[in-house]
This record gives structure tokens, sequence and C-alpha cells, in this order.
């Protein structure tokens, strides 16, 4: 499944640009055309209407509010916290040794910007699960809607994704094998700046390690490879 919303295809607006710029200025199609996740878009596009449909019976100001909100506190405050603890995770972790690897070094003592940030989002991301006072304009009198319901629903969206998690980890345990992912970067020279590199594509291959039962492992090895196709991202 996870293949299907990481795999792009080449649309029809794509072919039909690329037909256009060879009529019009008579250049031949690029290497390839650009591909789109059209799976990924419909997610988001589903999802978007489930949003809309949900805060259908609200005014609309009331909703509005709400949508807008609900944008700041997952795009904005918890991926800005999720993003900045990485960073921090990659700095800090000997093992590692991303200091020598980055090739960007911002102003000042690195990674205090990324601490700064880390705060920040940490400190919105928990802080609107306070109840505002009665006079707020975030309260439910000020505002029309509840005001745990932003944080609450932001928060789900991690849910969905430990959710996601443990139905691969029991869907493994029942078939007896194991999900192993390897991914393939095209990283290349960054045409813009040629001090630095951008990822182009990613090969994702998803193989299953079947374990063979006790009573059927022998000397051989327990382990079998089962491929699925490669699929870029």
């Amino acid at each position: 499944m996870s293949l299907l919303f990481a795999t792009g295809s080449t649309t029809f607006v794509a072919r039909m640009w690329a037909r256009w710029q060879h009529r019009a200025f008579n250049q031949t199609a690029a290497d390839h055309l650009e591909q789109t996740p059209i799976a990924a878009l419909t997610l988001h596009w589903f999802s978007s209407l489930v949003l809309l449909a949900v805060t259908s019976f609200l005014k609309p100001k009331t909703a509005y509010d709400v949508l807008t909100s609900l944008y700041s506190y997952v795009i904005i405050v918890l991926i800005g916290f999720i993003v900045s603890s990485g960073l921090l995770l990659l700095h800090l972790s000997s093992s590692r040794n991303w200091s020598q690897k980055a090739n960007f070094q911002p102003f000042g003592k690195y990674p205090i910007h990324a601490v700064i940030y880390f705060l920040a989002c940490g400190f919105l991301l928990f802080a609107a699960f306070a109840p505002p006072d009665a006079t707020s304009a975030f309260s439910t009198k000020g505002s029309g809607a509840q005001w745990y319901i932003v944080p609450v629903i932001g928060m789900s969206t991690l849910v969905w994704g430990v959710i996601w998690y443990f139905g691969i980890q029991l869907m493994s345990w029942k078939w007896q094998r194991r999900l192993v992912v390897t991914r393939i970067p095209n990283i290349i020279v960054d045409p813009d700046d040629p001090g630095q590199h951008i990822m182009a594509a990613e090969v994702v291959d998803h193989a299953w390690l079947v374990t063979k039962p006790p009573s059927e492992t022998s000397s051989e090895e327990g382990l079998q490879m089962i491929r699925t196709q490669p699929a870029g991202a």
C-alpha cells in the first residue's frame, strides 16, 4: 500500500504539455516526463473533502477559523516540532556524524536554531490543550467551537500512523514474515548551486523475509526472500 502512495505516474496534463512544447517551439520532449503522485494527491483531496463535510454544519466564519487553525497546527507546529527534533537527533547522535556530512553551516552556533524552533513548536503544540479564559477570542464563546477540537484532531494524525505501524506488525506476526524496505536515493549536483546536492528520485524496494517454522529449519537458512516490484518516488 505504501508503494501506491509513493509512486509517481505521468499525467495527461504532462503529456499534453510536452506535445504542445514540441509543436509550438519545435522542441523534443524531455528525457522523462514529470511524474505526479496521483494516489497521494487523491488521498489528500479525499481528506480535504472529509474536513469540509465535517465542518459544514458550522457557521462559515467558524468553519474557516477551525480549518485554518488546524492547518497551522499540523503543518507548521506539529511538523515543525518533528523536523526540529529530527535535526537535533542527527546533530547529537555521535554515530551518525551529521555535523561532518552537512555542508550547510548557518550563522551562529549550531544547533541553537533547532533548539529554539523545537522549544517554540513544543510549547505551542501542548499549550493548545490548555483551556482558554472565558473572555479570550479562542474560547468556545468567542470562536464558536470547542477549544480542544483543533489540537485533538491535529494530534490524531500521529495516532493514524501508529495504528498503521502496529497493523503492519500484526500482519507480519500472522504471516510469519518481516517487511524490509530498501531505499536507493538518486542524488545529483544542484544545477543552480554546484556546491549543493539534491535528490532527484528515489527507488523504493519492498521485500518480505519469510521465517520458516523451527521444525523445518535445519542447517540451511531459515529466511527466504520474496521481492515485490520496485517503484520510483
